[in-house]
């Protein structure tokens, strides 16, 4: 598999663009069950070089699509330990950040900050609490909706971001867009994944982009990367 079809973080890499599906009946509860086997996935992601923590310790998978009423998420998080910020800068503890443009004007974007409500320490729970803060230097705003729910081995946190700020969408329409998913164990341990090509969505031109399909593309399984230890043996 070249690393253009798995997704691999290369620095410069070109953005690609992906077909996500239209879905019917899917309901922002934090219960995946409607969305379609064959929606778009992608996941495990890993960190900007390369490097992954133990599927115990930090795990990352999602679902694209879209609707009527925006485009949707759907995240499964596997987190050994949920911590959260009590404050709205909620990117700078365990939360999920979006990143949305206009593609015929880069300077209109939503950037979406989310914490699942894994926490109960942060004012959440384990049967929802999720927080959602649009960050102040996004020059677009949308409604989001977001529902947060624990399983027995994982975290699901569903999302619905309302396009009508970038007029609404339809069926071919390609907007670029990224994720970041962060997790923080603690005072000195952070941990970042993201979906293509950068940790810092406050970066502007640096996104995939999805194609609103009635027909998904082919999902990306996983991600690669290399390492040459003394010019001797691959890994």
């Amino acid at each position: 598999m070249t690393p253009e079809a798995c997704g691999a973080w290369v620095r410069g890499r070109t953005p690609q663009t992906y077909s996500i599906s239209r879905q019917s009946g899917v309901v922002i509860d934090g219960d995946l069950s409607d969305w379609p086997k064959d929606a778009f996935s992608v996941g495990p992601l890993g960190a900007e070089n390369g490097s992954i923590r133990p599927a115990e310790d930090f795990d990352v998978r999602a679902r694209l699509g879209w609707d009527a009423g925006g485009i949707l998420f759907g995240f499964e998080i596997r987190d050994d330990m949920a911590d959260e910020s009590s404050s709205d800068h909620l990117q700078s503890r365990d939360a999920v950040s979006v990143r949305i443009a206009d593609p015929a004007d880069p300077d209109r974007f939503l950037i979406v900050d989310i914490a699942p409500g894994a926490d109960v320490r942060s004012g959440g729970t384990r049967a929802g609490g999720t927080r959602v803060k649009v960050r102040d230097r996004s020059t677009l705003k949308a409604d989001v909706q977001a529902v947060g729910r624990s399983l027995v081995d994982a975290f699901v946190l569903e999302v619905r971001i309302a396009m009508d700020a970038f007029g609404g969408i339809s069926s071919g329409d390609v907007f670029p867009l990224q994720f970041t998913l962060h997790d923080r164990d603690g005072e000195h341990d952070s941990f970042h994944v993201a979906w293509f090509p950068w940790e810092d969505v406050s970066v502007g031109g640096m996104s995939h982009h999805v194609r609103l399909s009635d027909q998904a593309g082919p999902s990306v399984p996983g991600f690669a990367s290399g390492s040459y230890p003394d010019f001797l043996n691959a890994h």
